[in-house]
């Protein structure tokens, strides 16, 4: 009977933890490689607070879900959690290129890193077709 609940809580342990997957390749290898190539450096302020204001290489992607993506009012973003120094929270603030956005949600993306919708604020900026959607 012992070597049953030792291996029921070895597995136990085994499931609670992140896979090396996420441990190892992600970190050291995925995310690197993609802000490399997709990243755009951001100012973050945690509830609008300039003096609490952090750079970071963020994933930026236009449009507010996956489906439809047009340029403009919405985007959202994946950031590593370790280059946060709080928690991201709603009415946190991104710049970017001159232009601030509010974090209207906050959702998990994978362990160690969140997604962030974020809204610009102010007008909505004219949308123009584009020529590949004219024809």
């Amino acid at each position: 009977m012992p070597c049953k609940n030792r291996r029921w809580n070895r597995a136990r342990l085994a499931a609670a933890l992140p896979p090396p997957f996420i441990n190892d390749y992600v970190p050291n290898y995925l995310w690197p490689a993609e802000v490399a190539v997709f990243g755009r450096e951001v100012l973050y302020l945690p509830q609008g607070e300039a003096g609490r204001a952090v750079n970071l290489t963020v994933l930026w992607k236009d449009g507010q879900t996956d489906e439809e993506v047009f340029a403009g009012r919405y985007s959202h973003l994946d950031a590593r959690n370790a280059d946060l120094l709080t928690p991201p929270a709603m009415r946190d603030r991104v710049i970017y290129g001159g232009i601030e956005y509010d974090v209207v949600r906050v959702d998990a993306s994978a362990v160690y890193y969140v997604r962030l919708v974020i809204q610009q604020l102010g007008p909505a900026p004219e949308w123009t077709p584009s020529p590949m959607l004219e024809a």
